[in-house]
């Protein structure tokens, strides 16, 4: 179980590595993977002001995009609930309101409400191309969008958040449960794409809009998110199939390596001490307070290929004022299929004399033996041996 809890743990921590900042020469629409939940701005350049001239009084085009209340996520307080969203726009200004379930300030306040997030518009209406997008790292259904254009509300600073890629500043207003954004239709192109947003504290993302998809402007229709592919038809995506040219619809992973039965040329690893042995050893406290005992180790191999593994050996029962010196008893090892290997590992035992006391110790001497990399046993159990030992001081 130790080397279980160990692949899971380093699995964890190699998701929490590849958490990456959104940068142009690797955040495409195409990769998979999550961002950094963080600013998604452009750094460098030039950046414009842009002076709107205000929410069209008489739009082209307006629609509204509910959004179900409570179904914020994430764990801290608050949590920002976005209630709706509202846009009016012509061929000059895109004007977007969205409204909260609770008070929102901006990121540039430092107060308890701060709200931060982005918007991200798919300007040629092709997932396939652009940036990979954060509702798709962080909503708990897809957007399915590839962001061309986004709205960086990390970046609000006296009343002007950053455009990526652009850099460029507009207006975003808040209100008490509420902000609007006035971004110019220049921006995108013209007034014809996909959008969706994600959005939360500066701690963690909490709500998105729409749920699965994305708005259509400047009808606000709904998009829904296209599947995944899904090369073998087996009705996992690609892109969590650990067999993705073979149908597996279980996911079957005997060996925990990320790589499923239906494909894995090594699907089942077990390995098991049948041997364990241990000298006794003895010291004099007065003239020498070094003693060795020497452990004898035999690994089975009980499946048809090669293995390399790891054993920890240890004692139990030391008696005060003495200790395993000299690195312990970790060493490693390969066995052949089907086959066995012996291991010979010497444990150094340090006793000092002012401290230990004469006497004959029982000892207990473990070890225990875990694969070198990415498998996982299917029976633990025979992982483990003790064998007894004597230390004698006198």
């Amino acid at each position: 179980m130790l080397r279980l809890f160990s692949l899971l743990f380093s699995s964890a921590l190699i998701v929490a590595l590849a958490l990456l900042a959104g940068a142009p020469a690797t955040d495409t629409a195409s990769a998979a993977g999550p961002l950094a939940w963080g600013p998604r701005a452009a750094r460098g350049g030039e950046r414009a002001v842009i002076l709107s001239p205000g929410c069209p009084s008489t739009p082209d085009f307006s629609f509204s995009v509910p959004d179900p209340a409570g179904d914020d996520f994430g764990f801290g307080t608050p949590g920002h609930d976005i209630t709706g969203m509202s846009v009016v726009g012509d061929a000059a200004t895109f004007c977007l309101t969205m409204d909260f379930g609770g008070p929102v300030t901006p990121a540039d306040t430092g107060g308890p409400n701060d709200l931060v997030g982005v918007v991200e518009f798919d300007t040629d209406e092709d997932p396939a191309t652009g940036f990979f997008p954060y509702v798709d790292s962080f909503c708990p259904d897809r957007g399915g969008i590839g962001v061309e254009v986004a709205l960086d509300l990390w970046t609000v600073s006296g009343g002007m958040a950053t455009m990526f890629p652009s850099g460029n500043l507009v207006p975003v207003t808040f209100g008490a449960t509420s902000l609007t954004a006035e971004i110019p239709v220049a921006e995108f192109g013209d007034a014809a794409f996909n959008f969706a947003s994600v959005v939360g504290t500066l701690a963690e993302p909490t709500d998105c809009i729409p749920n699965g998809g994305s708005t259509h402007s400047p009808d606000g229709s709904f998009v829904p998110a296209p599947p995944l592919p899904d090369t073998d038809g087996d009705g996992v995506p690609d892109i969590f199939d650990n067999c993705p040219l073979t149908p597996n619809p279980l996911q079957e992973d005997s060996d925990f390596d990320f790589i499923g039965d239906a494909c894995d040329p090594v699907p089942f690893h077990d390995l098991a001490i049948t041997r364990l042995r241990a000298s006794g050893a003895s010291m004099r406290l007065a003239t020498v307070s070094n003693a060795v005992i020497s452990v004898n180790l035999t690994v089975r191999n009980l499946y048809n290929h090669p293995e390399e593994f790891y054993a920890n050996v240890f004692l139990d029962g030391l008696p005060a004022g003495c200790g395993v010196t000299g690195g312990g008893g970790y060493t490693n090892g390969t066995v052949r299929r089907l086959g066995q290997t012996s291991l010979q590992v010497k444990l150094n035992v340090t006793c000092s004399p002012s401290l230990a006391s004469p006497g004959t110790y029982p000892l207990t001497v473990g070890a225990y033996i875990e694969h070198g990399c990415c498998e996982s046993e299917i029976d633990y159990s025979n992982n483990f041996a003790t064998t007894e030992a004597v230390l004698r001081i006198r």
